[in-house]
Formats: C-alpha cells, structure tokens, sequence
C-alpha cells in the first residue's frame, strides 16, 4: 500500500504503543533515503494493523508513520488527509520529539536545492501492510518482528503492558496505568545500559532468575520474548476470581492493574535496596565474567531483602557470595547458561530464602553449607582475579557485622577474609 491507502484506514495510536520517541539521526536517514530515491516506488518496511472495535490500532510502524506524517504536513497537505494529526499526545517527551523533529525537517528541507514533493511521497513510498481483524491482540504480536521495520520495535515490556491493559474494563483506566509505565520505562532508558535501568534490573536480572530458581524451571534469557512469556497473566478458574493478593515475586501473574501494581512495587523495592552499603559493595564487583556471579549473589540477597529486610543483610551478603563463588574457584571456565541452571539450582540459595521463617534458619543453613566446602586451594588467573577483586570490595562490610560467630568463622589470625 502507498501512504495514502494506509491513511485511508485512518489508523490511531493504542495506549499500550511506546511513545513517540524518534531521534534526529532516524528522521534525518529517513529523509535523506527519500531525498536519494530515484526509483518509481520506496518500500518503507512493513506496518501492522490490528482492528480493535472498528479502529484500526498501529502494532509496529508508529514511528515512520508519524514522522512521515509530519514531512507532509510541513510540505503542505491537507489535515484531513492526515488523520494521526488528530492523536492526543498527552506524554511530555512525545510532544517535545514532535516538536523538535518538526524543526529538523523543516530546516532540511529549506537546505535542499531540489524540493522534495508531498504527490510523490503519497503515492512512492509504500508499505507491507499486515491487516489483522481479531480483538485478540496476541495474534497480531505472533506477527510482529522488529527486524522487520525500521523504527522502534516493540519490546518485551511493551508488549507487556499492551496485554495487561487489555485486562482493564475502563479506557480511562488503561490511559493512566500506561501512562505511569511510560514514565517508569522513559525515565529509566535515560541510562544506557540496559541492565542498569530500575525495571530491567528488578523484572529481568533478580525476580525473573528468581522465580526460575525457586520453580526448578529453566532460565531462558537468550529465548526471544522471555520476560513477556513469564510475566503474562497466568491461568484462573472464571467463576473463582483472585483474592487476598499480596505483592510476593513468585506469585502467579494476575492480568490488569493488580501487575502493574506488581511492577511498581518492586520498581520501588529495587530504588531502596540499591541504596545499602551491601549493595554498593557488591554492584561494584564487574569486569571479565565476575559481573555473572555478582547478578547472581544480587538477586538472591533481593530475595533475602524482600523477605527480612536490612536485617543481618551484611551477613547475608558475604555468606552467599561465599557460597556461589565456589563455582568460580572450581572451574577455570564457566558458562553462563550453565552457571544460571544447573549450578545456581544445586545451591538452591533461593529455595533456603523462601523457606526460612527468620534469618537465623537461612544464614545457619548456608553457614553449614560453607562448612562442607573444600578449601580454596592455590588460585591462578581469572579465578585469582575474582577472589582479589571480591575480597578488596567486600571485606569492609565485616564492619558492618553484628554476628559475632558468623564474623569469628571468616577470622584467621586476627585476619578477616571472605575466603
């Protein structure tokens, strides 16, 4: 389909679609392709629509459509041939992209010697357009493929808050809980480091592996759509609906406002965590594949913090680095799906947490663990390296013990060591 069939539908932005949030560079490569082409037609990658009570809601193809549509106002088309001009763009950081990237096509095209002419976009520039006619809004995801288009594609999390709203009966419902996901998510992706962002550390790193742990299951981090597979609503019986909910990581996933409730409750219960003195020390351990044990001791100890809070944290955090590190001293090579099933599963650190009732029974029983492990003999490489590395950032939390015995264990001739 050319732009001006795909208009024809008149198609709308849904509330679960990420903001608009194309940079300067796409607009400017957009622009700069439509510029360089000679050719009688311009495939611009495929767009998906999903008709949703007689609208025909964008799936993947936002982006180039509004930023096409902008080009097209500014080069001189009618509004009513522009219909996404009639979307109400309530986020912030959507209206400043729009109005910045307005600027940036104006000022490119008054650069240009040769004008660029809206007849030919509308009727060049075409689409592989995917019309799917179902309310059932996983059947247009089975579809999607961000390697299919040239915008930004919807990710896990995005597809996740699209399924969750679909729960909620009321629309202004679903326009406020998306809006408060939007300025989670946007406000965290400032950072660049994707495993750095609040959400994704709290969902991905800890609760995700945790929750895998404590079932037995498989950690499955290199399968697409991993996250979106394990936070989606589980199964309920209709005429038994939930109750007595509690925000625990290893519930079931209720569907609607009670996971986005979920969400921002360990949003929030990862801001607190990360300001600990254990934390601090631990998350300054990295380099080489010392980072994979430290996402592994992190999530373990969010466990513990979830569970008994600041309570005897520093002993927690020494003994189950303890405990996993011996992983790394009996193998010179680890690998990481390895390490993240079977080894982490044999430890079974996240089954002990879930299963003491105070402290006392969770830090005496990976105590007796420790007791049962050989002793760490002479150490050469990357397994040097690590234990150099986590006794320079851990040791000072031996400050911070109020267990005598448990801190009297790690003594030797009046010398404190982790190992």
């Amino acid at each position: 389909m050319n732009f001006v069939e795909v208009m024809d539908y008149r198609p709308s932005i849904p509330a679960y679609q990420r903001v608009y949030c194309w940079e300067e560079d796409n607009v400017i490569q957009l622009l700069d392709d439509l510029l360089d082409n000679s050719q009688e037609e311009y495939r611009l990658g495929s767009i998906i629509l999903n008709n949703s009570n007689g609208k025909w809601d964008i799936v993947d193809g936002q982006q180039r459509l509004v930023t096409l549509t902008l080009l097209l106002r500014i080069l001189g088309t009618p509004k009513r041939r522009l219909p996404l001009l009639k979307e109400n763009f309530v986020n912030t950081d959507a209206k400043n992209y729009i109005k910045y990237n307005y600027m940036v096509i104006k000022n490119y095209i008054s650069n240009q010697k040769r004008p660029l002419l809206y007849e030919d976009i509308m009727e060049k520039v075409t689409f592989s357009v995917l019309l799917i006619n179902s309310d059932n809004l996983d059947l247009a995801f089975t579809f999607f493929s961000n390697t299919n288009s040239r915008g930004v594609g919807l990710s896990d999390y995005d597809l996740l808050k699209a399924h969750h709203l679909r729960y909620l009966p009321y629309v202004e419902q679903q326009r406020h809980l998306a809006k408060r996901w939007n300025e989670m998510v946007l406000g965290a992706d400032k950072i660049e480091d994707p495993d750095e962002r609040n959400y994704v550390r709290a969902l991905e790193v800890y609760i995700y592996c945790l929750r895998k742990w404590l079932r037995k299951d498989p950690v499955n981090e290199w399968q697409q759509y991993h996250v979106k597979n394990e936070y989606q609503s589980a199964a309920i019986i209709d005429e038994i609906p939930p109750f007595c909910e509690q925000f625990q990581y290893k519930e079931p996933i209720q569907g609607g406002s009670h996971f986005f409730g979920y969400v921002e409750h360990f949003v929030t219960c990862y801001e607190h965590f990360r300001t600990t003195k254990v934390y601090e020390a631990i998350h300054s351990v990295g380099g080489e594949s010392h980072w994979w044990f430290r996402d592994v001791i992190e999530a373990n100890l969010f466990a513990y913090y979830l569970k008994f809070g600041e309570q005897y944290l520093p002993e927690a955090l020494i003994l189950t680095t303890r405990l996993v590190s011996q992983i790394r001293f009996n193998n010179q090579r680890v690998y990481r799906e390895t390490l993240l099933n079977s080894d982490i599963g044999n430890l079974e650190i996240t089954q002990a947490i879930d299963q003491a009732t105070s402290p006392t029974f969770f830090l005496a029983d990976v105590l007796n663990k420790i007791k049962r492990l050989p002793p760490v003999g002479e150490l050469k490489g990357i397994r040097l390296r690590y234990r150099n590395q986590i006794r320079r950032k851990l040791n000072p939390i031996f400050n911070d013990f109020t267990s005598d015995y448990i801190k009297k264990f790690f003594t030797i001739d009046n010398i404190t060591e982790i190992f």
